[in-house]
């Protein structure tokens, strides 16, 4: 049996603050490992196999994990015998690098080596976010039907803790997607029994700014209770422009994104916002102003299908007079393995593609999500090489990001030209 409980010995006194004797660990969100303001995860920043062992060795700490299914995970596309060696040489020098910094007096953690399994045992003085989450989620909902007051404080502490998703960092580490599809839903069920306390007391720019500080992490736009939370505490505090803008926001996006039309929670709060007064005595620059008052982008137009449908045949009709050049594009995301592997890093792969063509394209351009993986968009009075010179830039800007990830844009076109009945053959080719 190989064990060693670190720190043993320090060359230097505890980093950071004098009064701090805890090692934090954080992983939800981005990852560090601090002691006071000394961040080890800043030393030996370059070895990142000695990291992804750490933080393999975390997500599963007080479980003994058998030597090669520590090896299948981290490493798969390389030979087995050969990282034997490599594992327990990455082991000694995380050992090494704790084992020198950590005063004598502060163990942190023991890694045991037995029976070809590996298992780090955390120590009192080690503290890890996540625990900490899950502690606080289930004290707080331990508390909730007793002590409301303390529940709430418990859950906003809970809260707090989690600023993105389980080391977010990794993007496509499939040992990690269980932790952190559990950290993701401990978190939204978390947020809404708080949110469901706060709206019983009536607290609602506390459901506000708890709602706001979700949105800043993600969109969340499957869970439509947090959205029906967040729309009636703006309706309750008198709000009604910013509650139905993010209702405008998530009908279109939950269309867009699902397919799927406003429930009947949501038309039931749409009833309550108070309709914008229309004028019979408006004029034309009134009625002009009025219809404009919400087109502040300065990029493409971005649409749902149908109306992108509309447009479409609106532009034919306008070419057959005009004759002027007219382009049709598909951007089609592909990867390598299966689609549903990497669903979680292809759903962010189309949202930067729609900024990417949001920014990239003209106010006159039109685009829309077309599935899971595609985007059409229309351009207006644009040449074959204008378009090709468009594309290239927006093929350069995407792949240079997630090229490295397994995810490729490709791209195709027609012109005006060629493309009378397209969009009615490709929606009938992808929705079958």
């Amino acid at each position: 049996m190989d064990s060693a409980t670190y720190g043993q010995e320090s060359k230097f006194n505890a980093p950071g603050q004098a009064n701090d004797r805890c090692l934090r660990i954080y992983t939800l969100g981005h990852f560090h490992v601090k002691l006071g303001t000394f961040d080890f995860s800043e030393k030996s920043k370059r070895s990142t196999k000695l990291w992804e062992l750490f933080k393999y060795l975390v997500t599963n700490h007080n479980k003994p994990i058998p030597l090669e299914t520590i090896i299948e995970s981290l490493w798969p596309e390389q030979e087995y015998s050969n990282q034997i060696s490599a594992l327990h040489t990455l082991t000694h020098r995380l050992r090494k690098l704790f084992y020198e910094e950590l005063p004598p007096e502060l163990p942190v953690f023991q890694i045991d080596i037995s029976q070809g399994c590996f298992c780090m045992k955390l120590m009192k003085n080690c503290w890890i976010d996540a625990d900490e989450f899950v502690k606080l989620s289930q004290n707080a909902a331990d508390l909730s039907t007793t002590n409301t007051a303390a529940a709430i404080k418990k859950y906003r502490k809970a809260l707090s803790l989690y600023h993105g998703e389980y080391l977010i960092e990794y993007s496509s580490r499939k040992w990690l997607l269980p932790a952190r599809r559990h950290y993701r839903h401990l978190y939204l069920q978390t947020l809404l029994e708080y949110l469901k306390l706060l709206m019983a007391f009536e607290r609602y720019t506390d459901i506000f700014n708890a709602c706001e500080k979700a949105f800043q992490i993600e969109h969340f736009m499957e869970v439509e209770a947090l959205h029906l939370y967040y729309i009636e505490a703006l309706i309750k505090e008198g709000n009604i422009k910013e509650a139905l803008t993010h209702y405008e926001f998530i009908t279109s996006n939950l269309y867009q994104d699902y397919g799927a039309k406003p429930s009947p929670s949501l038309k039931d709060l749409y009833r309550q916002m108070k309709p914008e007064v229309e004028s019979t005595g408006l004029n034309l620059n009134a009625i002009h102003e009025k219809l404009l008052e919400r087109d502040n982008a300065s990029g493409a137009f971005i649409c749902d299908l149908d109306v992108f449908r509309y447009l479409y045949r609106l532009e034919i009709r306008r070419n057959e007079r005009t004759k002027l050049e007219l382009i049709l594009g598909l951007f089609t995301l592909t990867c390598d393995g299966t689609p549903a592997d990497k669903k979680d890093t292809l759903n962010k792969a189309m949202s930067a593609l729609e900024k990417i063509l949001l920014t990239s394209l003209r106010r006159g351009d039109i685009i829309t999500r077309f599935n899971e993986l595609q985007f059409l968009a229309l351009l207006p009075n644009v040449s074959q090489a204008q378009a090709k010179s468009i594309y290239n830039r927006i093929s350069t800007s995407f792949n240079s990001v997630y090229k490295s990830e397994g995810i490729t844009l490709e791209l195709s076109k027609k012109s005006a030209h060629s493309i009378t009945g397209t969009l009615n053959n490709l929606h009938a080719r992808y929705r079958a």
